[in-house]
């Protein structure tokens, strides 16, 4: 009996070079959509348009749907275009599935479980670092008016609550020291570092961070697919494009194996 694919890791589904948004329908019984979306929060961006497409197919579809997405909505606004702009492509389907009675699942692994498990393998200072340098990195692709030193005090306060209960002080201080022996000095608002720290060329500590978060993610989505499909449900998921190419050859096996 041949064995069920594996999930790919993130270098490998690097070096495929799929395009973003990536998607694909998986035609079992029941269905399976799968949109790989980029990051974005405008309106206008085509992908919202072929989200929309596809969510008219899945709409059609008779029996039971859900709607899978990535954690981290907020309050969702009246309009499409303002669900898309609070909240991205998860907003988006938010937005779709409250218009068409679909429900929503956000099927992730929690991120207190997340923490734990990272720093079980590689340290607290080390995990809690790397969490606010991925907010960081992430802060540089839509700054708006906040300047560096004002999002990193408000990522710090965001997750002060977290980084204490894996004892870790969490506050300025201790990000400093971390920050001036990680970076070497580093000035806070140099963006060419935060890109470089999670990029491949980054820390190996942070390299091994991503793919293991990577990993543990992604085997919640496809334990979680596996039990709503095996409940006779179709489903829609809205996920980052590099989670979808990651999944697609363990989802082909369980749908069209």
């Amino acid at each position: 009996m041949a064995s069920t694919p594996a999930i790919l890791s993130l270098r490998e589904a690097a070096a495929l070079k799929k395009p973003t948004p990536y998607t694909y329908t998986l035609f079992g019984t029941p269905q399976l959509f799968m949109f790989g979306a980029a990051h974005f929060r405008t309106a206008t961006d085509p992908q919202f348009a072929l989200m929309q497409l596809l969510w008219g197919e899945f709409k059609a579809l008779d029996g039971a749907k859900i709607a899978i997405v990535e954690p981290g909505i907020g309050p969702i606004s009246d309009t499409f275009e303002g669900a898309i702009k609070t909240a991205g492509e998860a907003g988006a389907t938010l937005w779709l599935g409250l218009r068409d009675g679909v429900g929503i699942l956000c099927a992730d692994l929690d991120f207190r479980e997340r923490l734990a498990l990272l720093v079980k393998e590689f340290g607290a200072d080390a995990v809690a670092y790397w969490v606010i340098a991925r907010e960081m990195d992430i802060y540089y692709r839509n700054p708006g008016s906040r300047t560096a030193d004002e999002a990193l005090t408000a990522h710090l306060k965001s997750y002060r609550r977290r980084f204490e209960e894996i004892g870790v002080a969490g506050d300025r201080a201790w990000f400093d020291a971390k920050h001036a022996q990680v970076s070497g000095g580093k000035p806070i608002d140099d963006k060419e570092y935060w890109d470089f720290v999670n990029s491949w060329n980054g820390p190996k500590v942070f390299i091994d961070i991503i793919e293991m978060e990577s990993r543990l993610r992604n085997e919640r989505i496809l334990s979680v697919i596996t039990h709503l499909r095996s409940l006779g449900l179709h489903i829609f998921v809205t996920y980052g494009a590099t989670h979808v190419v990651q999944l697609e050859p363990a989802l082909r096996a369980l749908v069209e194996g």
